[in-house]
């Protein structure tokens, strides 16, 4: 939810401020304060999209959750690149030092979704894969053939903490 309205918000912010932001004091060129609104606002609008999905289903979906954390990665790192372009020539201070923060903010967001969300999804995704496996079509447990024993206790542990919560 964080990383949804800081995009909408910097995004929105920026667009807004185009006059400021392009004027004498700052002196960023007008193409990249679009390119820095529009891209925070899509991005918003996709983490947000994201927490909706899990709102109404109560479950992550996990390859939007990597996609997050590479459009978090490319863009940290995109900014890195642009810093150091820029610092070819004699950019406004403001300029480096906004990218700069910028980069470190979705840097660290990207560490934290893969440190914190990505474990939880895919240990989400992981366990709905093995409640689907543990029955057969009938509705028995799988016992023989090709499951192991440590596998059919992994379903009657899965199932017990089931029955439990119900």
């Amino acid at each position: 939810m964080v990383d949804s309205l800081a995009g909408l918000a910097v995004g929105l912010l920026t667009l807004l401020l185009t006059p400021v932001l392009s004027g004498p004091f700052f002196q960023w060129p007008v193409g990249y304060v679009y390119f820095i609104g529009g891209a925070n606002l899509l991005y918003g609008c996709y983490s947000g999209a994201l927490l909706l999905g899990y709102r109404r289903t109560q479950r992550i979906w996990s390859a939007g959750v990597i996609l997050l954390i590479i459009a978090n990665s490319a863009w940290a790192g995109q900014c890195f690149a642009q810093i150091w372009w820029l610092s070819q020539g004699e950019p406004p201070l403001l300029l480096l030092v906004h990218i700069g923060l910028e980069a470190l903010f979705v840097a660290v967001l990207a560490f934290q979704e893969a440190r914190s969300v990505l474990p939880r999804t895919l240990l989400e995704t992981w366990s709905i894969s093995i409640r689907s496996d543990c029955f057969t079509g009938r509705g028995r447990l799988l016992t023989s053939g090709k499951i192991s024993r440590r596998f059919g206790r992994q379903c009657l542990l899965l199932l017990s903490k089931r029955t439990r919560k119900d």
